[in-house]
């Protein structure tokens, strides 16, 4: 088991917080948007550490990835044409 970085635990709460005030106080969520998901892509880019080839990994998963994108943009382009012209069921 690994040993847990205190700081990094308390910057994440601090985060977690900024995020459900951010959600709940409207007068200063424009404010907190600025700087809580910066702050949890700052804690994961300084926990991060390369396990893996990607090259490889989206070479062996790349239809695993492509066939649902392509699937799901063509079901919302396929809805967003039909309510812009006006077939709405």
């Amino acid at each position: 088991m690994s040993k847990r970085i205190e700081w990094i635990d308390c910057w994440k709460g601090l985060a977690i917080i900024t995020v459900v005030v951010g959600h709940i106080v409207d007068p200063v969520s424009k404010y907190i948007f600025w700087f809580h998901m910066p702050l949890f892509f700052f804690i994961s880019g300084y926990l991060y550490s390369k396990k893996t080839d990607y090259y490889a990994f989206f070479k062996k998963n790349f239809f695993h990835f492509i066939v649902p994108y392509f699937s799901f943009l063509f079901l919302f382009t396929l809805l967003q044409y039909r309510s812009v012209a006006g077939c709405d069921a």
